[in-house]
């Protein structure tokens, strides 16, 4: 996004000294510093790792429906619980550390409690688990193969 307002930096000898070096380049508006700060690969990086885990825990759940193994819902838990962190995580910018943190704790909790009325109101809790663990699956493995397309199209 250009800056509206003129922008001067501090050029010629003895800059180096003015700024440190962690600072430099950073308010550079030439566009070379801000891939590397924009996160952008991490991105990618963690919308694999969302798609990874929510696919694992989704099957998870899904075979715990049919053999019954307390260790396979508790997996699924834990796994499906890091997809949303991260894919709460992927919804905000990567400038907004503090907010993007908010929304990766408030994402996983906002859809463990629709989840938990959901069991709550159903006679075979098995069934509404093994749905939802083939919904989030299913959306996980669309992520995963749609992620790189996306991502190529946002670039170009």
């Amino acid at each position: 996004m250009p800056l509206l307002a003129p922008v001067t930096t501090a050029v010629g000898e003895g800059a180096e000294k003015l700024t440190p070096a962690l600072w430099r380049g950073w308010w550079q508006t030439d566009g070379s510093t801000v891939s590397s700060l924009s996160g952008g690969d991490a991105a990618v990086g963690l919308r694999t790792y969302a798609g990874t885990t929510g696919l694992l825990g989704g099957a998870a759940w899904v075979v715990h429906s049919f053999w019954a193994q307390d260790a396979l819902w508790w997996a699924g838990l834990a796994l499906l619980g890091l997809a949303c962190m991260a894919t709460g995580a992927t919804l905000v910018s990567s400038s907004a550390i503090a907010l993007r943190l908010f929304v990766a704790i408030a994402f996983p909790a906002l859809a463990a409690s629709v989840w938990w009325v959901v069991r709550d109101g159903a006679s075979d809790t098995d069934v509404v688990d093994a749905v939802c663990g083939a919904v989030a699956a299913l959306a996980s493995l669309a992520a995963l193969s749609g992620s790189r397309r996306g991502m190529a199209a946002h670039v170009a």
